[in-house]
């Protein structure tokens, strides 16, 4: 008697990269919809779904990752932890087992070290630690600095008139907003106080300069204002001054680094952007810097100034009391 026997194909089991992606790609969704939701760059979403686990962030952030994309992609939470934990320790098992097999028996030392012996040696190593300064050295002068924007994130949306841009770059890097100097620590970081435009995008221009070599680098930020519209007073006809001093700003249609006092008290300081207006009062007096007096026009006490300088033009100290006169 002939038996016939069925042959049966095993299919390989599915890993969670493929259930992740495959679910993704049922869903419609893009990597760009995923990062925008669970807030991940989109690069790690890539790397989970390609099985790269050397790519992967430390195992703490990437359970709440995970535990975020399951609720997104609408997979049990657990299932996918357990998928999770079980591939991962297969790559750090593997990974171990080629550090241990690297590890070689040591041998006694053959060199016998004699004072000739260890003069040569501390003359090499001078010798290199010089060559290794100069090659620092050539690096720093024909590099471009390094520029990292910590926020806004591009094209934030903000409901204040101001914001804040925080970042950081190499040491003795300049930094220029808009072509406005800013200030940076010994280290290289900054944070400076931004008044934006009026209702729509505000694009904001940051750039690191290396003043050794002239080389910059740049990175743009678009901040989307979602601010109600203030306009700034039209001066009237004949108006007396009143007990309190009122100034007005206009910024426009540069940008301008602005300090403002009022009665020797710092109020602000930072850049405002092309179409932004800022009000102060005061009762004895109100001292403004700007960096760019072709774009700053003031209004005080009713009465415009106009633009109080050339484009470009740094005016500092300027102080308007009550014996300030206007025309």
């Amino acid at each position: 008697m002939v038996h016939k026997f069925k042959v049966t194909e095993i299919e390989p089991s599915e890993t969670l990269g493929e259930k992740l992606r495959k679910t993704r790609e049922n869903l419609g969704l893009t990597y760009d919809d995923i990062e925008k939701v669970i807030k991940i760059r989109k690069k790690y979403i890539r790397a989970i779904e390609e099985g790269d686990y050397n790519s992967l962030p430390p195992d703490v952030y990437m359970r709440g990752f995970l535990k975020n994309y399951s609720k997104v992609l609408g997979i049990k939470e657990s299932k996918v932890l357990e998928m999770y934990e079980k591939e991962r320790g297969a790559v750090d098992n593997i990974k171990q087992a080629k550090k241990t097999s690297r590890i070689k028996p040591l041998k006694s030392p053959k060199i016998i070290i004699t004072p000739r012996t260890f003069f040569i040696i501390l003359m090499v190593l001078a010798t290199l630690a010089v060559i290794g300064y100069i090659i620092f050295e050539l690096l720093i002068l024909s590099a471009s600095p390094k520029l990292v924007i910590y926020s806004p994130s591009d094209n934030a949306v903000v409901k204040k008139s101001f914001i804040d841009i925080v970042g950081k770059t190499d040491e003795g890097i300049e930094v220029f907003i808009n072509g406005q100097k800013v200030n940076t620590s010994e280290e290289g970081d900054f944070k400076v106080n931004v008044s934006v435009g009026q209702k729509g995008v505000n694009s904001i221009k940051i750039v690191a300069k290396n003043i050794k070599n002239g080389k910059t680098t740049e990175k743009t930020t678009n901040i989307i204002a979602e601010i109600s519209e203030i306009a700034i007073p039209s001066p009237g006809p004949e108006e007396t001054i009143p007990n309190t001093l009122k100034l007005s700003l206009k910024i426009g249609p540069g940008t301008a680094w602005i300090s403002l006092k009022k009665d020797g008290e710092k109020v602000f300081e930072g850049i405002m952007l092309p179409g932004t207006t800022r009000d102060i009062e005061a009762v004895g007096n109100i001292t403004l810097t700007t960096g760019n007096a072709g774009s700053t026009e003031v209004v005080f006490n009713g009465k415009s100034l106009g633009k109080i300088g050339k484009e470009g033009e740094v005016k500092t100290g300027l102080v308007f009391d009550k014996n300030t006169k206007v025309k």
